[in-house]
């Protein structure tokens, strides 16, 4: 989902003439900038982000303005444009969040589907993405199809076409990703959602939040406390848990 006013971080640029010389400007300035550490982990992150596809034989990596798609929701002002989360980043992440069996992860704005992919590696139940864009709902279908092709996994994995300020939190969804998806307003509604959900079923519910600009709404909500921190190739993300 998103506005303008709410850009992720760019990936080096790709593709056309001159991508060498492009590269190595990113990189000089990046690693005056930032350090070696963190240009080194940049450099893994875009390269497995590239790779990605190549083997699976998916299409995840392209970046889309949300302003270039069809969408009807009130809240398309609201969102932010896809971008795709990178391998190394994601796996990090899973290291990190010790979730009981049994847990239903969500990507909330899930775009071309990639972290739900990434997700079928692990331990889960079921897997759901939650999209406002018709036309990014029918890439992300594909993708899955793809990778079941070429993986043999089995896990259920849904993607339902839905502005999530309107969507239904089921009672076992407890591990929500979300990749700077929206602004406070949705970010409000989605949390109230989740609320109303752990007041029908109650449960220790997951928050993963990569460029956490919003991380203020939840924190100013005494039911979630923040579990770690991490950062990776200069990627800030934050894991929160309910109380049960």
């Amino acid at each position: 989902m998103a506005s303008n006013s709410h850009h992720r971080k760019p990936l080096p640029p790709r593709g056309g003439f001159g991508t060498v010389v492009r590269f190595w400007r990113w990189f000089s300035f990046g690693l005056r900038e930032r350090g070696m550490r963190t240009m080194a982990e940049d450099v893994l992150s875009t390269l497995n982000h590239y790779t990605f596809d190549l083997r699976y034989g998916t299409d995840t990596r392209a970046s889309v303005e949300l302003k270039n798609l069809t969408i009807e929701s009130r809240n398309k002002t609201r969102g932010v444009g896809y971008q795709p989360s990178t391998p190394a980043l994601f796996h990090r992440i899973m290291r990190r969040l010790a979730v009981p069996p049994g847990s239903v992860f969500v990507d909330v704005g899930c775009g071309m589907g990639r972290a739900l992919l990434m997700a079928a590696r692990y331990d889960f139940v079921r897997l759901v993405g939650i999209e406002f864009s018709p036309a990014l709902c029918t890439i992300a279908r594909r993708n899955v199809e793809i990778f079941r092709r070429r993986t043999g996994v089995t896990i259920p994995i849904e993607i339902v076409e839905a502005d999530v300020a309107e969507y239904d939190i089921c009672d076992d969804q407890n591990v929500f990703y979300l990749f700077n998806p929206f602004d406070d307003v949705v970010m409000e509604l989605l949390l109230d959602r989740i609320d109303q959900s752990r007041t029908r079923a109650p449960r220790i519910v997951w928050l993963v939040y990569l460029y956490p600009t919003r991380r203020h709404i939840i924190e100013h909500r005494a039911s979630y406390e923040l579990r770690h921190v991490l950062r990776y190739g200069g990627v800030d993300v934050v894991l929160y848990s309910s109380a049960s």
